[in-house]
């Protein structure tokens, strides 16, 4: 399952071999910071999970390292009890805006569980003016 939330925000459940979730950026998003904290969130089915290492983030088809994940947030505990990430399933990546031209980029998050599904969870466009 891809999810490529791009106009309008919305979820998929997973099912027992896929991942979902979501970036949280919102559509048409111009940076004028230099440093941005880019937030984002998955979710794996039972027995799996997805490990501190296994959520990745792209700029522009590019691999810019791992995101810092495992945190909790109240709608997403509300709206997915009984996941086995439930409470960890928000992470972040600090991103250096003035590393990159002015102009339209493409952010995406790669998420990898322990038993190795792989999937996108979200590709946004925004502007980055520094």
């Amino acid at each position: 399952m891809r999810f490529w939330a791009v106009r309008r925000s919305t979820w998929t459940m997973p099912t027992e071999s896929n991942l979902s979730g979501r970036s949280t950026l919102r559509l048409k998003e111009v940076w004028h910071t230099a440093l941005r904290r880019v937030w984002g969130w998955a979710l794996t089915p039972w027995p799996k999970e997805i490990l501190p290492n296994g959520v990745t983030v792209w700029l522009d088809g590019v691999l810019l390292g791992q995101a810092t994940y495992g945190f909790a947030r109240p709608d997403i505990q509300l709206l997915f009890p009984g996941y086995k990430n439930t409470d960890t399933a928000l992470g972040y990546f600090e991103l250096d805006t003035t590393a990159y031209e002015n102009g339209v980029h493409n952010i995406a998050w790669r998420v990898e569980d322990d038993a190795r599904s792989v999937d996108g969870i979200g590709s946004r466009f925004f502007r980055i003016e520094n």
